[in-house]
């Protein structure tokens, strides 16, 4: 099966951002050998054996979280700490979390199986939605019985407790409906509240007759009963009933009434599952109108949809949220998640399969933790903690962002009354044909093009500082926002990968993407180049940690191999005035890391000989990896409204190849340890500008060589090129002069 390829919009009004975009699944995968994957018991001689150490540098603030205590597990709290070894309390990487980001990063360039993804099906609710999905969602909701004249499928009835399972009590059928509608302007005062409820009222009614009204301005005609009278007690020739609010909405007319419940009839059974996904679909917006169990409250007012006989879904209004038909792991081709057959991923980090019994594999790769190099003080960001802005955005929901769009355009379906073009957006979702669409691929997160080397400015980037504007009660009452307490860009860990009885393909897999990582120097040095499919002059980095959609987590990482000769090792205690390790001849060494990576790189063409070409799957992953990453504004949430739209996001390539980023990165500078500056700040002294920008201003040396930067705009630089002028120190931090000109 050949794999539906997305298509990049054209036209700017379609043309989505965020702060993430998506590797392209491959066409295959490319399996190992399971019966030739060495065991555990022995060292082969024809496979590397060894430890590749790391230098990790924070090129843009770091967080990942401390471990909670169980005092606060309880409470539901989480520190803002960063992560820290108990027995010195100085900041670590966990192992586990530095394993999680290479896997990722090899299962992408070693064409691996894409996993895991959901197979629960989705919730989604679209009323206002003009797209083909909207049409869709609508077809679902509402029976079309003649041109723009429809009935309503929804259904309406109460939550009934069943011992420890749920269902529906029907509300009884009134000329051929279970609700009508009231004008919210007529609604009675001083109606009681339904108990066991916070939305529902008591209400006494009279309904009228059961037949079409107009809705959206008399272009579509839907059947409703609407209310002829009503009263907040019990009165004569009334039908008491459940008056339901459904929350705000704008230019809202009507609330729904639903009538008592039918005794007489069946309860309709809740499945388990189903009342599982409704709970991991309740909002913070439905938690405030329903409370916390949203309408899993016996006696709660709900409206539910039966197809076929079998009840589809539940919620709190007519125009509630349905399950897609299919499932995020439907739209994987079946090639690409075989649970029979092993990738390259799996036969180095080893696997685990739940459904299969005794299908594991330990891996034959060991991460440590990574811990602080040494002689570095001051690493954190702020001596406070930092409340970001909340990291919300579009979920899987979102069909436009998470699978292939072949047609992501606005489509000319016609011409209005006078003539204008009328367009329409034919949109791939999760009940698309399977031939059409498949899920984009590996999410990943841009770099932020910040002077993350200025403290003040990462935070102000970072900090949500309109919140914290509020008042404190107010603060004090929000759930959403968080505090962490990040390491500064500049700060260095070590870690090392213990890895036994890799081939040469593998063991090139892990250093491809360590290498990827690091700077343009250091892959210079090991001569790491176009030749394995990694240009010498682009800089990349990695991602790690949380805050990613902030900027935050970009990391380098410069890695040097080791081999080491087990049967030497044993053979012997001591070698000369040491132990005796077994590690191999440099020379040795560098023929190995050299082949290793050129059998890797062949392994990718072999797969896929397209892989490094302009619009390749590694060179999408190059562009997301990107130091210096498109323009800020095309890496951005987009506001609600764009998301109604259905906005679609190009491939990262279009995206970097449209909105380059106009800044260049100065590496922040190495820490070391604190030592007395020479100069003092008011020191001044002649310098000549060199023209040279980069972010934050303008990089100069101090007289005696210390690095400096003249804190002026790119414009003032030009004007200032080849002039000798007076400058003064304004700020010293970590080693550096902050200079302004007089």
């Amino acid at each position: 099966m050949t794999i539906p390829k997305h298509t990049d919009p054209t036209q700017p009004k379609r043309i989505a951002t965020a702060p993430y975009n998506f590797v392209p699944l491959p066409e295959n995968v490319r399996f190992m050998d399971l019966l030739h994957l060495p065991g555990h018991g022995s060292y082969q001689t024809n496979r590397c054996t060894g430890t590749i150490t790391c230098r990790l540098t924070a090129e843009s603030p770091l967080y990942v979280r401390n471990g909670q205590t169980p005092q606060a597990f309880e409470n539901n709290e989480s520190s803002p700490e960063f992560f820290t070894d108990p027995a010195t309390g100085r900041p670590i990487i966990p192992g586990s979390s530095l394993r999680g980001m290479l896997r990722t990063l090899v299962e992408i360039a070693g064409y691996c199986k894409i996993q895991p993804v959901t197979d629960d099906p989705l919730i989604y609710r679209v009323v206002g939605d003009t797209t083909s999905f909207g049409d869709r969602y609508r077809e679902r909701v509402l029976y079309e019985d003649q041109s723009k004249h429809y009935t309503p499928l929804i259904k309406a009835g109460y939550m009934k407790k069943q011992g420890f399972d749920w269902a529906i009590q029907p509300a009884q059928t009134i000329d051929g409906t279970t609700f009508a509608r009231i004008f919210i302007k007529e609604i009675p005062k001083n109606l009681a509240t339904l108990p066991g409820t916070k939305n529902a009222r008591k209400i006494w009614i009279k309904p009228g007759p059961y037949g079409y009204k107009k809705v959206r301005g008399g272009f579509i005609k839907v059947k409703f009963s609407d209310i002829k009278e009503s009263n907040s007690s019990p009165t004569g020739g009334f039908i008491e009933s459940s008056l339901v609010f459904s929350g705000p909405m704008q230019s809202k007319l009507f609330e729904k009434v639903i009538f008592p419940p039918d005794e007489a009839a069946e309860p309709i059974s809740v499945p388990d599952a189903m009342v599982r996904t409704y709970r991991e679909q309740i909002s913070k917006e439905q938690e405030k109108l329903l409370g916390k169990a949203g309408v899993l409250q016996d006696g709660q007012p709900v409206f539910y949809l039966i197809e076929q006989d079998r009840l589809v879904f539940f919620g709190h209004t007519m125009m509630l949220r349905l399950p897609y038909l299919q499932s995020p792991q439907d739209f994987i081709p079946s090639q690409l998640k075989s649970k029979e057959k092993v990738d390259i991923a799996e036969a180095i980090f080893g696997y685990t399969d739940l459904d299969l019994e005794q299908s594991a594999r330990a891996g034959r790769v060991s991460v440590t933790d990574a811990v602080l190099a040494e002689g570095q003080t001051d690493v954190y960001l702020t001596e406070d903690t930092i409340t970001p802005k909340i990291l919300s955005g579009p979920k899987p929901t979102s069909f436009q962002h998470y699978l292939t769009q072949p047609t992501p355009d606005s489509q000319v379906v016609g011409r209005t009354k006078d003539g204008k073009p009328k367009t329409k957006e034919f949109l791939s979702h999760y009940a698309s044909p399977q031939s059409e669409t498949v899920i984009r691929g590996h999410k990943l997160y841009w770099h932020k093009p910040v002077d993350w080397a200025d403290d003040n400015t990462a935070r102000e980037f970072i900090e949500d500082t309109e919140f914290l504007g509020q008042p404190q009660q107010k603060q004090a009452e929000d759930t959403q926002h968080t505090k962490i307490r990040p390491i500064r860009p500049g700060t260095q860990f070590e870690f090392r990968l213990h890895f036994t009885n890799l081939s040469y393909e593998e063991l090139g897999a892990l250093l491809w993407v360590l290498h990827l990582g690091a700077g343009q120097t250091h892959r210079t040095e090991l001569n790491v180049g176009s030749a394995v499919g990694i240009e010498p002059k682009q800089e990349y980095r990695l991602k790690l940690g949380m805050g990613k959609p902030l900027g935050l987590g970009s990391i380098r990482t410069e890695a040097r191999l080791t081999l080491t000769d087990r049967q030497q090792r044993y053979r012997a205690l001591l070698a000369g005035d040491g132990w005796e390790l077994g590690e191999q001849p440099e020379e040795q060494v560098r023929s190995v890391h050299a082949e290793a990576l050129a059998t890797f790189h062949q392994f990718i063409l072999s797969r896929d000989p397209d892989a490094f070409k302009a619009e390749g799957r590694l060179t999408q992953l190059k562009a997301l990896l990107n130091w210096a990453g498109p323009d800020e504004t095309h890496t951005q949430y987009m506001e609600l409204g764009a998301f109604r739209r259905r906005k679609v996001l190009p491939t990262p390539v279009e995206v970097l190849r449209s909105a380059p980023s106009e800044k260049t990165f100065a590496p922040p500078p190495e820490p070391e340890a604190e030592k007395p500056p020479v100069y003092a700040v008011g020191f001044t002294f002649e310098a000549t500008i060199g023209g040279e920008w980069e972010i934050g201003g303008s990089p100069l040396t101090m007289p005696n060589g210390d690095p400096a930067v003249l804190k002026v705009s790119r414009k003032k630089v030009k004007k200032l090129k080849g002039k000798t002028v007076t400058v003064v120190v304004k700020e010293i931090k970590r080693g550096v002069y902050y200079l302004t000109d007089q």
